[in-house]
């Protein structure tokens, strides 16, 4: 019974919608329905894949704590695209999203562009000295799981994870996630 009843809750958790603010239902976006809000932005660097697709970062091992940022962002429809800019103090970064073709499934394709650069400002973690930036444009694609408002996918083109103190090393290829601070 009690299974029963931690099931049904789960059900219930994962089908009712987010209050965390007003869905952007803007033409153009393709049905990217994420609510306007704070959000929360990983960006992680490789120093070795065993995966051929995955492009590594050179130098290994630079900076020293690891290629993993956290920053946080303002998520907003503007005009065709889902805009995500920088908090305050978080840096300069902005990731524009739309829709890549369109499905009526899950997850949804995305597809955009990622510029500027982030710094730490995820306080749900401890801070790290360390600086992300995009020194040419980067391609962003993934997917949305709309149910989780979670997107996760690629960026590539020429990207920098820096340390105050001047280690740094370039990568061709992120990681990146995007999902509501709650």
């Amino acid at each position: 019974m009690a299974r029963r009843a931690r099931t049904w809750l789960a059900a219930v958790l994962l089908w009712t919608p987010c209050s965390c603010g007003d869905p952007p239902n803007g033409p153009g976006n393709g049905g990217l329905l994420l609510a306007q809000g704070r959000y929360s932005v990983t960006l992680i660097g490789f120093d070795l894949s065993a995966d051929p697709r995955i492009q590594v970062c050179s130098p290994v091992g630079v900076p020293p704590n690891g290629k993993n940022m956290q920053t946080t962002v303002d998520l907003r429809q503007e005009s065709a695209e889902l805009v995500a800019r920088s908090t305050a103090g978080a840096g300069d970064l902005v990731i524009r999203l739309g829709a890549a073709g369109t499905t009526s499934g899950s997850p949804i394709p995305v597809q955009g562009s990622a510029t500027g650069t982030a710094l730490w400002s995820d306080a749900r973690f401890p801070a790290v000295d360390l600086l992300v930036r995009f020194d040419s444009p980067g391609v962003v694609s993934g997917d949305l799981t709309r149910a989780a408002s979670f997107v996760t996918g690629y960026i590539t083109g020429t990207i920098v994870f820096s340390t105050s103190s001047g280690a740094a090393s370039t990568c061709p290829m992120v990681l990146w996630t995007l999902q509501p601070v709650r």
